[in-house]
């Protein structure tokens, strides 16, 4: 099975010239977006790995000016998922996305108030990686900066392990990126899409299936750049 990073579209013939497509609230959210329910509430939860016990308030997307409305929105707050019905019963229909939730969500355009969905995926991929077998590259950091011996030599045997190149700089955004993601054999080989929190993934990872579910019916907002995954025998 052949692999994928989920990006956003970035060609403005598709998506528009504005990105994020939605990137502000409707004035009556924006008074009551700090509310328990709201979506910077829900965001926090899912950063902590908290369960999620209520019904989160996202009605209040606009779509920008500029913007083209596509099946797959990407917005400046939510780092999943963001789609509509058309997206979302092919998802369902087509791939196996294990164990995630749909929230209902409102996009306003110019022209019409849209249905949306936020989903998130609650499979937990962190304990079948192989961290120490992985190919690792790093982002956002200058060439000319030294990458300490200390972290090298590390063995990066979790997660953690890995995501120390943090403290080497401090006053810098480095971000750790999968070359070659190896996966244990306990992995979930039917899972069609996952997410890889605390990587900067933001919409995950997906399989071929999904992959081709998407393009076969012609939807729109995401591409899909090659992974090398190796799942052990």
């Amino acid at each position: 099975m052949k692999y994928y990073i989920i990006e956003s579209d970035l060609n403005s013939k598709v998506v528009g010239s504005d990105y994020p497509q939605s990137w502000r609230f409707t004035k009556e959210y924006e008074k009551r977006k700090n509310n328990p329910n709201a979506v910077y509430s829900l965001l926090e939860r899912v950063k902590n790995n908290f369960s999620i016990d209520f019904i989160p308030d996202l009605d209040g997307f606009i779509l920008s000016g500029r913007a083209k409305l596509t099946n797959f929105v990407s917005t400046s707050v939510l780092d999943r998922l963001f789609l509509d019905e058309k997206a979302k019963n092919i998802l369902q229909t087509k791939c196996n996305l294990g164990v995630c939730k749909y929230f209902d969500a409102t996009l306003y355009t110019k022209k019409e108030t849209c249905k949306f969905y936020y989903v998130i995926n609650f499979y937990d991929i962190i304990p079948h990686i192989e961290f120490r077998n992985c190919e690792y590259y790093l982002d956002y950091i200058d060439e000319t900066d030294k990458i300490p011996q200390e972290w090298i030599n590390s063995g990066f045997k979790d997660c953690e392990t890995v995501l120390s190149i943090q403290k080497y700089f401090p006053k810098q955004l480095v971000g750790v990126r999968f070359k070659t993601l190896v996966l244990k054999r306990d992995f979930d080989k039917n899972i069609d899409w996952f997410v890889i929190k605390k990587f900067g993934i933001h919409n995950g990872i997906c399989s071929e299936r999904f992959k081709n579910a998407v393009e076969e019916a012609g939807l729109t907002g995401l591409v899909f750049k090659p992974i090398e995954v190796i799942i052990e025998e």
